[in-house]
């Protein structure tokens, strides 16, 4: 996937600020490198630091593990969620 989803970057932005998800993601086994390819996120824009979290997802076939952190972190947001899931595997299946 080369075009960065944006649904995915504005829901992370909408729920999350950078501090917050760049340490749960330091947590998580999958994505501690992925973190750390990344400006650290007291450094960079939300818009970029977020489209860089996507970006890097994308590119190491990690979005449906990021979702999940998502899905974990807000659960009361997990129908909103899942919409954007749907919509990145309709995206994935069409290109």
């Amino acid at each position: 996937m080369s075009k960065v989803p944006a649904e995915l970057v504005d829901l992370l932005q909408a729920l999350f600020d950078q501090g917050e998800l760049s340490r749960a993601l330091e947590r998580e086994d999958w994505s501690v490198e992925l973190v750390k390819h990344l400006r650290p996120a007291e450094h960079a824009t939300p818009d970029a630091w977020f489209h860089g979290v996507v970006r890097l997802a994308a590119q190491r076939d990690e979005l449906p593990e990021l979702l999940a952190v998502v899905r974990r972190l807000r659960p009361k947001r997990a129908a909103e969620i899942d919409a954007v899931g749907r919509l990145l595997e309709k995206g994935a299946a069409c290109g």
